[in-house]
């Protein structure tokens, strides 16, 4: 079955979201590095981090961003409801995982 436009437009920003290639490169770069031993296993992980954290603030405004465009586009009376709910229940997992990744970089930053 043909995807739609949108659902196609949709996963090519959450492909440019997850898969920064940019970010990737430098990635490989510090794991070849630790590899060699030229890199903490502290240094490494705190790079993980950073990525993650800024995927996850990312991923938190393309939702909260989605969302509101659906919003408009539907009139209030006839926004599914149950859809919603889902929606703003993952904006919150997304807000508690950003909180902990940075929590976690605090914590690698004071280290």
């Amino acid at each position: 079955m043909a995807k739609s436009q949108k659902t196609e437009d949709f996963e090519q920003v959450l492909e440019k979201i997850i898969f920064d290639e940019d970010e990737l490169s430098e990635l490989k770069n510090i794991v070849g590095e630790f590899a060699k031993g030229k890199v903490q296993p502290r240094q490494l992980k705190k790079e993980i981090l950073l990525c993650r954290s800024r995927m996850l603030e990312d991923l938190k405004e393309f939702v909260l961003f989605y969302i509101n465009s659906k919003k408009r586009e539907k009139e209030p009376e006839t926004v599914d409801f149950e859809l919603k709910q889902k929606l703003e229940e993952r904006n919150e997992l997304l807000e508690i995982l950003a909180n902990r990744v940075n929590q976690l970089e605090a914590k690698l930053r004071k280290d």
